[in-house]
This record gives C-alpha cells, structure tokens and sequence, in this order.
C-alpha cells in the first residue's frame, strides 16, 4: 500500500516535471520567435529608415558608375509601368550598404556553385568577364552605316580612313568561360563583320588576333576589368599602325612602368567577388611623352597620364585623364602628323603608342555635338582612326552624329 502510494507520487512529480520543462520550452520558444519577428522588422525598419535620411549618391566609386536619382512621378509613368521599373533601379543603387550585400550575395553564389552574379560570369583563373545577354542588332546596323557614310565621305575628299573593332572581354576570353557560355558571342561578331561587308567598309578584327594570344596565356585582357590590358593595346596597335601607313614602335622603344599593383575594375565591382585579386597597370613610357600637353577642354596638363587616379578606385582614368568630349595631345616642338581618332575607352592605354609619332585629336561621339568632318577640314587633320570596342558598335553612342556634316569634305 506505502509503495503504491509512493509510485502514485513519484508518478505525479515526474508528469509536474515534464509539464514545467514543457511550459518552459515553449516560452523558450516563444521568446525566440518573438526575436526573431524583431529583428526582422527591425532590420527593415532600420534599413527603410536609412534609405530615406541618407542623402543619395550621385555616382559609385566601386563600380565606376552613375547612380539611379528618384524618378518623378506621373500618373502616365506609373500606368506604362515605367515609373515602377525606374524606382525599383533607384531603390537597388541607394540601398544602404549595397556594395557589402552584393559582395555577400556573389559569395553565396559561389558557394551554391553558380557561375555568374549580378551579369558578371565568373572564368577560370579569377577571370571576371561581363555577360552580354541583349544585342540590339538595329543599333549596330545604323553605326554601321554612320561609319561608312563618313568613311567614304572622308576617302573621296583623300583623307585616310582606319576602321578597326576591338573585341569584347566575352570575346576574347572565351576559352576560359564555363562551357555553357563558349560560343555564345559568335552571332554578334559574324553579324559585325556582314554589316561592314554588306556596306563596303574595310575594316580591322582586332577581336581575332587578341583572342589567339589569350589562348596562349598572355595577360592582354585584365581579370577584373572589361578593358584590354596596355600589353593588350601594344599588340593591338602593331596591327593598326601597318593599316595606318606607319611603321609600330618595337617594345625595346618603351619602357614599362608598374604603375599601379591595385586594381579593381568594373567586373569586379559589379560581380562583388572580394576574393579575387587586383589587377596590375602599366604604363608605357618613352623618352619625351613628358613634354607632349594633354589638354581635355577644361584641363591642361603635361605628360600622358592623369596620376591622381591611381589613387582612387577609377585606376584606368590615370590613361589621359579618362573621358572627355575631346582630348587634343601634342608635342610643344609641333611639325607632326595629326590623326583624328574616333574612340570610346579602350583607346586610352593605346594613346602613348601613337603619341609616339602623331599629334592626337581624340573625340568621343558620347559626349560630343561638335561635327567630326568639320575637325579633319578646319584642322588640317591628315589620317584618321576609328577604334571602338564592339560592345559600344551595338549602343547608342552618338556614332549617328558622324554622318551629319560630312558635306564639309566637298570643300577640300
């Protein structure tokens, strides 16, 4: 009867055991839910907070680019969708800590095995090459044709012209991209080369040779940028100055500069890929470059090379100061050949080759109206250089502009 009694009693103090334990356990997880509830919306009211008291950031240093301002608002805008599109852009490029959050989204990817972030592809051998997923083959076509209709203007008045295409980092790099994207560039290039054809355009594939070198595993694209390395323009301007009329400088003629260990470039930036290592910037240097004057419009300067930037992000505006309408570089004894030559950025680190023998005018039809037949006309240019890269072929970069005002050559 007592151990009846005692078994009933150590029966009711276990099940007040496993009833307090369970009372706990739930407050326990009560208590976790709630916090994890908090800091959700804590973490969405503290970042909605931040994302309206933060002033907006007109450009980002990171990434080398222009920011998306607040869109104004219409009712049409928001009916056609526009408006929605626009503010969700502006939203991602104000984002408090964005840059940290792209780096932590492009590691997860990695993680996860993907091979690609935020349109960037990541290659063997810490190659970081952009996508090139839309191509709008009308665009090319026109500039194409802007190209020619200038070309032809230009030869019938006896001025040279060189039209030259540089190819894209996808292209050129190809043999180091997963499998899934090899080849995938070829239709873009084959429809460049018909459109020159189909109108009579002599033209110099630059994409080709660059693209053997590469496979042998020379550094003439860089990993973390888009751009062609200034060994890359050397190789490219010994190709371009026999198509010129003029002999290339041997490499023995120039001395390299290990200008800059550190550089990040616009892949990097927007792959988030903090693992990946810099780049390295030379500078081809020769005796004299330091007395030729870069003037950019609203700036005169000696040399070729803008230094203040190796000390910024934008490493690569150190070539001639980085964009501008128009760049003139000259020599102070004067006496030499002009060449005119139509470019975007590509033709920065190619600049100190040519500045070896020409005068320079070097316009870039993005941030320019001015009429480039009236330049040859008015100053006496003698030969002429069109170099872009074939990415900037397919946009709308102003090359429209070119066909305008070629009548000035009737007055050759």
């Amino acid at each position: 009867m007592i151990k009846e009694k005692h078994s009933h009693i150590d029966a009711d103090v276990e099940q007040k055991t496993l009833l307090d334990e369970a009372r706990r356990n739930k407050t326990r997880d009560r208590a976790q839910n709630v916090a994890v509830v908090a800091l959700f919306f804590a973490f969405i009211y503290i970042f909605a907070i931040l994302f309206w008291v933060l002033p907006d950031r007109d450009v980002s240093r990171e990434e080398n680019r222009a920011l998306a301002s607040a869109p104004q608002f219409s009712f049409e805008s928001l009916a056609s969708g526009k408006y929605t599109s626009e503010f969700a852009t502006y939203m991602a490029d104000q984002f408090p800590a964005r840059n940290f959050f792209v780096g932590m989204k492009a590691l997860s990817e990695r993680i996860l095995l993907k091979g690609e972030n935020n349109g960037v592809i990541f290659g063997d051998g810490g190659y970081l090459v952009k996508r090139f997923d839309v191509t709008d083959y009308d665009t090319l076509k026109r500039n194409v044709g802007a190209i020619s209709a200038f070309s032809k203007a230009a030869e019938d008045a006896g001025v040279d012209v060189t039209v030259a295409a540089a190819g894209r980092e996808a292209d050129v790099a190809d043999s180091v991209l997963p499998a899934v994207y090899r080849g995938a560039t070829d239709g873009y290039w084959t429809a460049l080369a018909d459109d020159f054809a189909s109108l009579g355009v002599e033209w110099v594939d630059l994409k080709t040779p660059l693209k053997e070198l590469f496979s042998r595993g020379e550094y003439v694209y860089y990993k973390t940028d888009h751009h062609w390395t200034t060994y890359g323009a050397y190789r490219a301007y010994e190709i371009l100055a026999k198509q010129i009329g003029t002999s290339a400088r041997s490499q023995d003629f120039f001395t390299v500069e290990r200008a800059s260990d550190e550089f990040f470039g616009t892949t990097w930036s927007a792959a988030g890929a903090k693992w990946i290592d810099p780049d390295v910037i030379e500078y081809y240097r020769f005796d004299g470059d330091d007395d030729l004057v870069t003037d950019r419009g609203d700036e005169t300067f000696d040399g070729l090379y803008k230094r203040s930037f190796l000390g910024e992000k934008d490493k690569y505006s150190s070539f001639l100061g980085g964009n501008a309408a128009r760049i003139d570089v000259t020599s102070k004894s004067g006496g030499r050949e002009k060449l005119l030559v139509i470019k975007d950025s590509f033709f920065h680190s190619m600049a100190p080759f040519f500045a070896a023998d020409y005068d320079l005018v070097i316009v870039d039809m993005r941030y320019t109206t001015d009429s480039v037949a009236k330049i040859v006309t008015d100053e006496g240019i003698d030969r002429v250089l069109i170099l872009l890269n074939a990415e900037t072929l397919g946009e709308e970069c102003g090359l429209g502009r070119l066909a305008m005002g070629v009548d000035a050559f009737l007055g050759n």
